[in-house]
């Protein structure tokens, strides 16, 4: 069975389909080593979540056919972020009777 890929893997894996030579330069712009690239992208281990943020940034930047993909990574990031920071954030607003 393939490894399950993160958003940040499938769109490292799309990037590479193209042109595996921007990948160096996304790395080094965004202060990722090329292997942590390489292992996401191959589905061995993800990102921390700011490095997905780091990743994003330099790919709405420099890339931008994959701009709209860069931005819902960081969206993605942001929020696991954001439930990281303050886990009791989620249902705040609904009282836990009404999930049964």
């Amino acid at each position: 069975m393939p490894p399950r890929l993160s958003t940040a893997g499938r769109l490292l894996v799309a990037i590479c389909r193209e042109d595996t030579l921007l990948l160096d330069d996304i790395a080094r712009r965004a202060r990722i080593t090329r292997h942590r690239l390489d292992q996401c992208r191959d589905g061995i281990r993800s990102l921390e979540l700011e490095e997905q943020l780091r990743l994003a940034a330099v790919l709405i930047a420099v890339a931008p056919k994959y701009e709209r993909r860069a931005y819902t990574l960081y969206g993605q990031a942001q929020a696991a972020l954001r439930m990281r920071e303050d886990p009791g954030r989620s249902h705040q607003f609904y009282p836990r009777d009404r999930f049964p």
